[in-house]
């Protein structure tokens, strides 16, 4: 498992994001067809991320991230790909899912509800901390399948941080996305860095 960070180390960096450094945002209403609910508390968050991609949302999908975001893909694909990987802010991110989800609602041999499967869960032996107050580090394990794309579904294990930024009425978002390969990574699969990296800079 390509995990870079050591435990201790992210301790210490859970310390030093205890303050908030966050870029407020103003919420949106909720949209009762997208399945979204106000992130009141962190695991509503990742539950608002299988929802919004299942129902191709890409405001919505948005709006579970902070505009400070960051993603950091996995050193070995960085390595792997010729892709600019740097810098992958939340621009990056809402160009990325909306060329993903673009190519989705255009696909018209399926009906919507049919064309993404989303799963996130805690990957054994690497349980959410017990304490914490305005942020969070945590271990999400996933597979995000689009019945629309060529590419093989993303699978792969990510770092999560999240906080509840100033001005945003409590409400937690994901800051930062640290991408890793599992294990059993094979030759054909993709993380959801590399997925999102084909849309992003393969098809052009």
């Amino acid at each position: 498992m390509a995990v870079r960070k050591p435990i201790v180390a992210l301790a210490a960096l859970a310390l030093a994001v205890g303050c908030s450094i966050f870029e407020p945002r103003d919420p949106e209403d909720p949209d009762p067809t997208t399945g979204w609910q106000q992130p009141y508390t962190y695991p509503t968050v990742i539950i608002n991320l299988e929802n919004v991609l299942e129902d191709l949302s890409v405001d919505f999908y948005m709006l579970c991230f902070d505009t400070s975001f960051v993603f950091v893909a996995d050193d070995q694909d960085t390595a792997q790909y010729t892709w600019n990987f740097q810098n992958w802010d939340y621009t990056q991110e809402q160009n990325a899912i909306s060329l993903i989800i673009g190519e989705a609602l255009a696909d018209t041999t399926m009906p919507p509800e049919s064309i993404a499967s989303v799963t996130f869960f805690v990957p054994p032996g690497l349980p959410d901390p017990g304490d914490y107050e305005d942020s969070i580090e945590i271990y999400r394990q996933y597979e995000i399948a689009f019945e629309s794309s060529s590419r093989p579904p993303a699978r792969g294990l990510a770092y999560l941080y999240l906080g509840k930024p100033a001005g945003t009425s409590g409400l937690w978002s994901i800051y930062r996305w640290e991408d890793n390969r599992l294990e059993d990574h094979g030759p054909d699969d993709n993380t959801w860095g590399v997925f999102k990296g084909f849309y992003l800079f393969g098809k052009h």
